[in-house]
């Protein structure tokens, strides 16, 4: 018999609260629950419960979503009950929990996001919680404005009409555990990802200073470091006042030592930073050439990572436009055959990068044009 508002029972928070003990980062935990039917009586739960009630279900909730469960959840009606939960405002715990259900709800799913945002004034919500006094409540509401600012989506100006750039980078003042620290760093990366306003803004809040000091801890790994990788990188893009202000805070450095010393993703994030810092700007190709990337990009090309290989394609290209020093230590590292092999039998994006990176070197130097004719002949004939 379905669960309904006057059947249920105190006990089912106990099981709510175990179900999602259960679930949390266990994935055949969370298809088998789903498949012995669980979500209906959770969604029943979150609109019809009492206030730990709502909390249990929310929290077991967002430790079930995943690519199999997210339409399940959603068709369920989830997407209200949630915002309602956050319009409530009463229970700390429950708001938190419900922010990072609908934040993981619109990880990956673009009509999802949408769902969410016609769902009723979420992105003013959201942002207000930001404000809150718990902690918790504002790493889950950073954690779904990261989600739905996702670079495939495009809310990325509603959500800064809302105010949030000033309390994004207001949070990463505060001495915040990384959990914050990755999803402010994560917004701002996207706000600025397709929005050269939101570049100009989020810098002029002083958000440079913090993601390069905060790069600098050696505490800082993994994804939150990543995180402010990418806010770096995005920040560069296209702007030369960023690109220069992220130098003057001792940006360049870092970035090059990540080339060297990260894992896999770290140098492609990296190498995708040195190439937005230098593109465009003659003191960022002088000041990276001369802190030892071109070698470490070299490697790169190398690496059995497709990624790897274009990022640092794209890198090279816009260290060596129009730069005659960083042209001759491009070639000195052997560069040139390594980009010529990535035309010839990279896949589609890295050879179309490589091939870009080529044409930028070539540009104004004889000597490169020359070079690559001679090896484009070798290759051929090695390969017949």
């Amino acid at each position: 018999m379905p669960l309904t508002k006057h059947s249920i029972k105190p006990d089912h928070a106990a099981h709510a609260e175990a179900l999602g003990t259960l679930a949390w980062k266990n994935a055949e935990n969370q298809v088998e629950i789903v498949r012995l039917g669980a979500i209906p009586p959770l969604l029943c739960l979150l609109r019809e419960g009492g206030e730990l009630t709502k909390r249990v279900a929310a929290e077991a909730l967002s430790n079930l979503v995943n690519s199999v469960s997210q339409d399940q959840i959603v068709q369920g009606g989830a997407i209200p009950a949630l915002i309602s939960l956050l319009q409530q405002g009463c229970d700390p715990a429950a708001m938190g929990f419900a922010a990072r259900t609908l934040g993981e709800l619109s990880k990956e799913s673009a009509e999802i996001r949408f769902q969410i945002a016609e769902g009723g004034a979420i992105f003013s919500l959201l942002v207000s919680l930001l404000r809150h006094n718990d902690h918790e409540v504002k790493s889950s509401a950073a954690h779904a404005l990261a989600s739905l600012a996702s670079l495939a989506s495009a809310y990325q100006s509603d959500i800064a009409r809302e105010g949030a750039i000033p309390l994004l980078v207001g949070l990463m003042k505060g001495n915040c555990d990384d959990a914050i620290q990755a999803a402010t760093a994560l917004t701002l990366a996207r706000l600025a990802g397709k929005s050269p306003e939101n570049r100009v803004l989020i810098a002029q809040e002083g958000a440079i200073p913090l993601l390069v000091g905060l790069l600098k801890l050696n505490q800082i790994h993994g994804d939150t470091q990543h995180d402010i990788i990418k806010a770096l990188a995005t920040l560069a893009w296209s702007n030369s006042q960023n690109q220069d202000e992220i130098m003057r805070q001792g940006g360049v450095p870092l970035l090059v030592c990540l080339l060297g010393d990260g894992n896999a993703e770290t140098k492609s994030l990296a190498a995708l930073a040195v190439d937005k810092l230098a593109d465009g700007n003659t003191v960022l190709q002088t000041a990276i050439g001369q802190s030892g990337a071109i070698p470490l990009l070299a490697r790169l090309l190398k690496s059995s990572n497709s990624v790897a290989n274009r990022l640092a394609a794209q890198a090279i290209g816009s260290l060596g436009w129009c730069h005659s020093s960083n042209q001759v230590e491009i070639e000195r590292q052997g560069a040139l055959p390594l980009l010529i092999s990535q035309v010839n039998k990279g896949n589609e994006m890295t050879a179309d990068c490589a091939m870009l990176a080529l044409m930028r070197l070539s540009i104004g130097n004889g000597a490169i044009r020359s070079s690559l004719v001679a090896l484009s002949l070798a290759v051929k004939v090695t390969s017949t």
